[in-house]
This record gives structure tokens, C-alpha cells and sequence, in this order.
């Protein structure tokens, strides 16, 4: 609920909180499939399923590890990053079925006694249920919108994902993420909006079905990010 509040504060008029969505980039529908969000978990609770698509995510559970105060001081001036780690895991029903592992680390960074910038670090590893061992990962490094990057790669192939801070129909830029990106050869394959309830999700559909599964599996992870943190 706290990211939906500054989200209708930061748009203002420009755009009402019950339409909110991401600002969409040249290229985004493409070639992709635009899939709605049918399901979505609780905010406050491990129930229920979060549905796409061809897509159902299943066994959803999170729990919190303790908070992280890091910084420095110098005479009156200090800089603060207050953090707060979870960790959440599910499995995921494509043509395979994976089973996921993430920590999430969410926090604010404050200079004085002004707050400022939200970031979200994640780092997945994911798992064939069938073998029971980890066979890729990903992992991405939210701290600052314009430096805000990860990366996953699909066999040869790196996938680059980026996150978007701004509102569609607005040009400002805002201390959180509205959305991300996913980027192969410089072309966008893939995208998801995390500010809208229903989404959508984007998937290049000349992609081959695997690539598709696994660029899912990595959607579901900033999905539940923004659900465990009260999106």
C-alpha cells in the first residue's frame, strides 16, 4: 500500500491511481504475446496463486529476515540505507516446472534527515523439480534507477534486464521502479508491469518456448518483489 500511495502522489493529476501503469518503451509489443494478470497473492500472506497467461505459480511462501542499518557520519551530516531482507520461493508451471528460490532486499537511502531513493536487489537461483539442483540464476542490482541492471542468461545468449521509473503519459522520473525490461541484441523481448495489479506481462513469442518459460520464471520474481512489499 505504501508504494500505491507515493505512486498517486508522485503522478498527481496526470494520471489516476486506479489506471496506473508503467510508461511503455518503442518496441515493447513487437512480436509479443500481452498477457493480463488473472491471480495475484495476498500482500500480508503466502495464499493464494499468481496466474498469467499459460502461467500459474503455485506454493508461494515468504518470510523476513532482520532489517540492516548501514552509513556513515560526519559531525552533523549522515547518510543512511535502511534495508530489509526476504526471502520467497515458489514453483513455476510452464512447459517445465521449475522451483524458485529468491532474496529479495528492499530499503530507502536517506542523507541528513532527508529520504530519498528506493531500491530492490534480487538474487534467484532456479531449480528443475524433477533433478532437485540449481541449474541457473539471476540476479539483479536495483540501487538507482539509472543504474538499475541484471542479467540472465539463456544458453549463448545474455539476456539484460533494466528497470523503467516513470508513469505512462508522465515525464518525470520517480524514486522507484514501475516496470523492467528485457533486452537481447539491444531488442526488447520481454517486459512487465509491476505499478498495475494486472499487470501486463510481455513475451516475444519468436522466442523459443524454454527462453520464454525461464524470462517467465524471472517476471514472477519482480512480481512477488512488489507483493511482499506491499504493491
Amino acid at each position: 500500500m505504501f508504494i500505491r500511495i507515493i505512486v498517486c502522489l508522485a503522478v498527481g493529476l496526470l494520471t489516476a491511481c486506479s489506471t496506473a501503469k508503467m510508461a511503455k518503451l518503442p518496441g515493447l509489443e513487437s512480436d509479443s504475446v500481452r498477457y493480463k494478470i488473472t491471480e495475484m497473492p495476498s500482500s500480508f500472506s503466502s495464499k493464494g496463486d499468481l496466474v498469467f497467461g499459460p502461467y500459474r505459480v503455485t506454493n508461494i511462501s515468504r518470510g523476513w529476515i532482520k532489517g540492516k542499518t548501514t552509513g556513515w557520519s560526519i559531525g552533523k551530516l549522515n547518510y543512511e540505507k535502511e534495508g530489509k531482507d526476504q526471502t520467497y520461493s515458489y514453483q513455476f508451471n510452464g512447459k517445465s516446472s521449475w522451483s524458485g528460490e529468491c532474496l529479495a532486499r528492499k530499503g530507502q537511502q536517506g542523507l541528513g534527515i532527508v529520504s530519498y531513493g528506493f531500491y530492490v536487489d534480487l538474487s534467484c537461483g532456479f531449480t528443475p523439480v524433477e533433478s532437485g539442483a540449481v541449474e541457473w540464476e539471476f540476479s539483479f542490482k536495483g540501487e538507482g534507477s539509472d543504474r538499475a541492471i541484471g542479467a540472465m542468461n539463456l544458453g549463448s545468449k545474455t539476456v539484460t534486464v533494466k528497470s523503467i521509473d516513470k508513469m505512462e503519459g508522465s515525464s518525470y522520473k520517480l524514486n522507484f521502479n514501475t516496470g523492467y525490461y528485457f533486452y537481447l541484441d539491444n531488442k526488447i523481448v520481454a517486459a512487465v508491469d509491476v505499478v498495475s495489479k494486472e499487470g501486463p506481462v510481455w513475451l516475444n513469442k519468436t522466442l523459443p518456448q524454454d527462453e520464454r518459460d525461464k524470462i517467465g520464471m524471472v517476471v514472477v520474481a519482480f512480481l512477488l518483489n512488489q507483493v511482499a512489499f506491499g504493491n
